[in-house]
């Protein structure tokens, strides 16, 4: 299975060394609750176990990304778990060697890099303020390190490295749009497109369509195009309040809050955003999730969002109960466990404002369209659209496609010979 050119192979053994692979990495999830609870006070951990264990251990969106659609997130998130657990236990120097070992395992974690560097810079090497030049090298000779021995089998090809690891010829949008800002601005774009011409006469430029299932550049027809600077400076300045904040006052807590905050900027505001990205600003709010009703609030909506975005992921019409049934068990154990927590402790029944209430019903109504309602009120006519975009694109020498732009065309080949639509 590790034979590059070998891409039709498929076996039961590696479906069962995947799955238990997954499974068992899955445990440094576990580790990093246990480090960072068993280091909190005991009305703490005994409160926050159960809520924290349902949202990052049962979480439905990481199921679906790791167990049914194969990566492996959980053994990831995990060690960001476990690094913020070190730095909650006085380790800041393992915890950094963790952090810094997780961004060369997977580099989506410098999203949240900016609040892990303030905390470590403001806390540690600016406490009670002075400045501790010796804790600054010290932190930068084991990030430096971890890095060289990193990166040093690629030595000979680190420009080729790199633009690999920040393919901005890809694209503002990933082939599997993240529901962020630039997903609006595309959509916009692309109804002002077919709009303005009919109703009021204005041309617009013609140009190939964001939501054909490809990776690559794509020019807007009617807003201006957008550039990797252009996001880059719109999530540091969503991140940076917060940032500004934890350098006041580099509190755990606080810590945590500005973490979640970061990932959530540069999810909404980065340049070609995978899906995968919501649960770096859902999973970390596990370690205060019980902190105050607002932030259980807000922890509960972006898991049952967060894990309903990713649902194109198991796009099947067999899958429909499977994904409902994660879903819905994850946010009824979730709340439970949640309402029951401020019952105990605030004498108040975990509740969402109504406005929420209605926005998370708007959930069913948009998989009604999906399922059922897209078929009934367009009938083949998308269909039949994508089966043209996949003819041209299955023509000899068309190889703009690759990775997850493949897999959405190969589903879209496959449709019509489905009788289910």
């Amino acid at each position: 299975m590790l034979v590059v050119a070998n891409l039709n192979y498929a076996s039961w053994i590696t479906v069962v060394f995947q799955r238990v692979s997954v499974m068992v990495t899955d445990g440094t999830l576990l580790a990093g609750l246990t480090l960072f609870f068993s280091a909190s006070d005991a009305r703490d951990r005994t409160s926050a176990v159960a809520p924290a264990g349902i949202l990052v251990l049962l979480n439905a969106g990481l199921l679906i990304v790791d167990h049914m659609h194969f990566q492996y997130n959980g053994f990831m998130f995990g060690l960001l778990l476990i690094a913020m657990a070190l730095f909650h236990r006085g380790r800041p120097y393992l915890g950094a060697f963790v952090f810094a070992a997780l961004l060369n395992f997977k580099h989506i974690y410098l999203y949240v890099a900016p609040a892990v560097f303030v905390y470590l810079l403001s806390g540690l090497c600016l406490e009670d303020g002075k400045w501790h030049l010796t804790r600054f090298v010290t932190l930068g000779l084991i990030v430096v390190a971890t890095f060289a021995v990193s990166l040093a089998p690629f030595r000979d090809h680190l420009p080729q490295l790199a633009l690999r690891l920040f393919p901005f010829k890809r694209g503002l949008c990933h082939a599997y749009w993240a529901p962020n800002v630039w997903a609006l601005y595309a959509f916009v774009d692309r109804a002002a497109m077919t709009v303005l011409p009919r109703l009021l006469g204005i041309s617009t430029r013609s140009v190939a369509a964001m939501t054909r299932g490809l990776v690559g550049d794509v020019e807007f027809s009617v807003f201006p195009n957008v550039l990797p600077v252009h996001t880059l400076a719109l999530t540091v300045l969503a991140q940076l309040p917060g940032l500004v904040s934890l350098w006041r006052r580099p509190t755990m807590s606080n810590f945590v809050r500005v973490l979640v905050l970061c990932g959530f900027a540069a999810f909404l505001f980065g340049w070609h955003v995978h899906e995968k990205a919501v649960l770096t600003m859902v999973l970390p709010l596990g370690l205060i999730v019980v902190q105050s009703m607002a932030v259980s609030q807000l922890a509960f909506v972006l898991a049952v969002v967060g894990s309903y975005s990713l649902f194109p992921l198991v796009f099947e019409v067999a899958d429909v109960t499977t994904r409902w049934g994660l879903l819905l068990s994850f946010a009824a154990l979730l709340w439970l466990a949640l309402d029951g927590h401020h019952r105990r402790h605030s004498h108040a029944a975990f509740t969402l404002p109504w406005p929420v209430r209605a926005y998370l019903g708007g959930l069913f109504l948009v998989e009604w369209f999906v399922v059922a309602g897209h078929p009934i009120l367009l009938g083949d006519k998308l269909l039949a659209r994508s089966w043209r975009c996949v003819t041209r694109w299955r023509r000899p020498g068309n190889a703009a496609a690759s990775g997850s732009g493949q897999s959405s065309l190969l589903a879209l080949v496959r449709a019509p010979d489905r009788k289910s639509g």
